[in-house]
Order: structure tokens, then sequence, then C-alpha cells
């Protein structure tokens, strides 16, 4: 099936180091099975009211009231809705270039988890479908700070880019809490294989200090090796060495922005045995130093 291209860019406004834009959809339908799309853009969904089910090509995943679905750039999808409709209010995020891709600073407590949901450079950002989807209680306030967005966006008074920036914090600072709590990521597998092998990518991110080893993952998806480096790159676009290692920078990026440790020490901490391997795998995926990131970071 073809994947359609929709171009949102041009919806967002420069806030300075990232580009936003707001959107309202009060009575969105689509009844039909189209071809999937993807964006140009990070897009955040939040259901108002209203039920229907997000489409991937690897599986489907039902959505509804007070939840909030997070599609990554180049992801394709498409979002069924019911003959009655959704209420929908959508966010379109680019992040900027540089460390940390121009967002707001969480710090030490939220940053990490937000790190997981939007990976801070787009060579840590994988083909693999890691659907962000969670679900807000009723009186959350999610949908009061996107519609105070939309509020801004429209009236355009003086200061109101500092304002979008602002109600931009609060919105990752509720998205990182709500993920902390229930993990909110949905691994969408064709079949038993892509759903062992989604389990084995998950393992890597969350434990990327662990020694590599190709034999042990082959072994837990029951396959050979070079099977299971086929089927792997099929799933997430990239090799399991380079995976585990861009998973392993992803924990270095944050120890970095958040901690005082030194650079040795957060190397070690992140599975490396030695500083010059970690610089350059460091420089390698994140375009810069260890200790330029970080004082780009602190700027």
């Amino acid at each position: 099936m073809a994947v359609r291209i929709l171009q949102v860019r041009d919806r967002t406004h420069d806030l300075g180091g990232v580009a936003l834009g707001v959107e309202s959809l009060p009575d969105y339908r689509n009844l039909r099975r189209r071809s999937l799309h993807t964006h140009d853009v990070i897009e955040f969904n939040y259901i108002i009211a209203g039920t229907g089910t997000y489409r991937f090509d690897g599986g489907d995943h039902a959505t509804g009231p007070g939840c909030l679905g997070i599609v990554h750039l180049g992801q394709a999808h498409d979002i069924l809705t019911t003959p009655s409709g959704m209420q929908v209010i959508n966010a379109y995020l680019i992040p900027g270039p540089g460390p940390a891709g121009g967002l707001p600073v969480l710090g030490s407590d939220l940053g990490p988890q937000l790190q997981r949901i939007l990976p801070a450079v787009p060579s840590t950002r994988h083909r693999r479908h890691r659907f962000v989807h969670l679900r807000f209680a009723p009186g959350s306030g999610l949908e009061g700070i996107l519609r105070a967005m939309l509020d801004e966006q429209a009236a355009q008074q003086p200061g109101w880019q500092s304002a979008m920036r602002g109600h931009l914090h609060l919105l990752l600072v509720a998205i990182a809490r709500q993920a902390a709590a229930d993990g909110g990521f949905a691994d969408l597998g064709t079949g038993r294989s892509d759903g062992v092998l989604a389990m084995i990518a998950r393992s890597i991110d969350e434990h990327p200090a662990r020694p590599f080893d190709l034999n042990d993952l082959a072994q837990r998806a029951d396959m050979t090796r070079s099977s299971f480096c086929r089927a792997f790159r099929r799933l997430t676009g990239t090799t399991p060495r380079a995976y585990h290692m861009q998973a392993r920078i992803q924990m270095a990026m944050a120890a970095l922005h958040h901690g005082n440790d030194r650079i040795l020490d957060v190397a070690l901490s992140c599975g490396f045995s030695d500083l010059s391997t970690f610089n350059r795998s460091f420089r390698r995926i994140a375009g810069a130093s260890p200790l330029t990131w970080r004082k780009g970071e602190n700027r």
C-alpha cells in the first residue's frame, strides 16, 4: 500500500529554536480505510470526545476520550473514526537543531523520561513503530493547556510566542509525568516474531548499559544470528549493534544534560569500558563531543 506524505509544516510557528502549531478539529470523521500517511512534524492527537482506531502497517490501536497519541516523524499511520466522529486537538512540533532540539528543559526527574518519547537528535529515531499512547484522567488539565495554546496562536498578542513556549513546557511536563506512570508505548507487530523483536528492542532501550551479546539476542528470538539481524533491521531500520549503541548514547545524553558527573563516569555508567571509545561513538551519533554537548545544553 502506498504511503502519502502530508505536509503540515506550514501550520507551525517559529518560537525560537522550536516550531509549534495547534489545530482544533471539532468534527473529525474518517470512516474508510485509506492509504496510510506520514507527516513532516511530530504530531500530538488529543481526543476530547468520540472513539477511533489508530492504524499502522504493523497493527491497530484503539483510542478514545482523554487519550493522547504521539506519532513520530515519518511514521505511517491513519485514524479511523465511528460515524459520529471525534473531537480532536492536534499539536504539531518541529524540534530545532542542536542539543535537545530547542525543547524546554524539564530537569533530572522528568527529562530522561521525555527523551524516551522525543529523542534528542534525529539519528536516534528509528523506523520501529514505537507509538506513544497515553490516557489522561478527567480533570488532568491537558485540554486546558492545548486550548490556551489555541487562544494565543489565534490572538497573537504581544508576547504570544513566549506564552506558547510556556504552554509547551507545561504540555511536555504533563506528557512525561503520564508516561512515567504507565509506560505509554505501544509496540505494534504483525506476528509472534515481530512481538519478540519488539520486546528485545524495548529491553535494549531500558537497559542500554548491559553488554551487547548478539548470540544471546538471537537465542531469545529463537533465530539464527543472520536471520535475527535481518528481521531486527526490517523492524527497526538499523542493526542490533547500532540500535544498542544509539540507546547507550541516548542514555549518556540524558546523564550529561541532567547531572554533573565526570564524563569518564558517565561513559562507564553507560557501559563503555574506556573514554576514547565513548568519545568516538558519542561524536558519531550526536554530532558533537560529550564536552561540547554538555556546554551546549547548559548555555
